[in-house]
């Protein structure tokens, strides 16, 4: 408590001097959402943008803290208004995208975003991310060719995307196990249900594919469900014992 309290005096301290700076401005609303102040948080963006007001990082702050508050109308009206300042920024789209799948379970809509991005996208790990989400929705799909040409586009943006260089080797290994690659996307993006129900899917897919397994319990373990970690975690030795022995 005494380091957070230490951050917020520093952040705030900065923020009043330098009312331009945006970096003052982003640690304020992140110490204030670290003790639970999130209404503070909204006003310490709120202040920042009425000084700059198309600010990018100060605008997709204000878009993600709503997300986590709950509030996806907002977050939504705020995404599309950074984008119209940014029409490239590729995080935007892929925001609007997923929360277009999580929220709105509207696919179509999601597809579009991450088109968006990854086409029109500045380059970089944002405009990878689209291009990974593009090819789950169109693996999913049955679409399996444009699949594979769009995860290398997205290694060719951004070859160090771990997530998206992961996805495109689980869908080469098995075109029959489609739902992990899609999983281990939702993963990245912190919807740990979604993902849940895409393991599940994987997992009765082909009940063998020991990566599967394991890259659940992987999750599960972050997740802090350590007993069903455990319990997926023995199902991959299993996996793997029938092979070795």
């Amino acid at each position: 408590k005494g380091r957070q309290r230490s951050i917020l005096m520093t952040s705030w301290a900065c923020a009043e001097g330098y009312p331009r700076n945006e970096h003052a401005w982003l640690a304020l609303a992140r110490a204030r959402e670290a003790r639970g102040e999130k209404q503070r948080a909204f006003k310490a963006l709120k202040e920042a943008l009425e000084v700059s007001p198309h600010n990018v990082h100060l605008q997709h702050a204000q878009a993600m803290l709503s997300q986590r508050s709950g509030d996806a109308d907002a977050a939504e009206a705020q995404l599309r208004r950074l984008l119209k300042d940014h029409p490239r920024n590729a995080h935007a789209w892929h925001a609007l995208g997923t929360m277009a799948l999580t929220e709105r379970q509207d696919p179509a809509e999601a597809l579009r975003c991450f088109q968006q991005g990854a086409r029109e996208g500045e380059e970089g790990t944002a405009r990878a991310k689209c291009y990974g989400s593009w090819a789950n929705e169109v693996a999913i799909s049955g679409g399996t060719g444009k699949a594979r040409e769009l995860y290398q586009r997205g290694d060719q943006v951004d070859e160090v995307h771990a997530p998206a260089w992961q996805a495109w080797a689980v869908f080469e290994r098995s075109q029959k196990n489609l739902p992990q690659a899609w999983a281990l996307l939702r993963v990245e993006e912190g919807d740990t249900k979604g993902a849940r129900k895409l393991f599940e899917l994987a997992v009765a897919t082909e009940e063998t594919h020991m990566p599967s397994w394991q890259a659940w319990a992987e999750m599960e373990w972050a997740a802090g469900d350590q007993g069903k970690a455990r319990h997926l975690y023995k199902k991959a030795e299993g996996i793997k014992s029938m092979f070795v022995s």
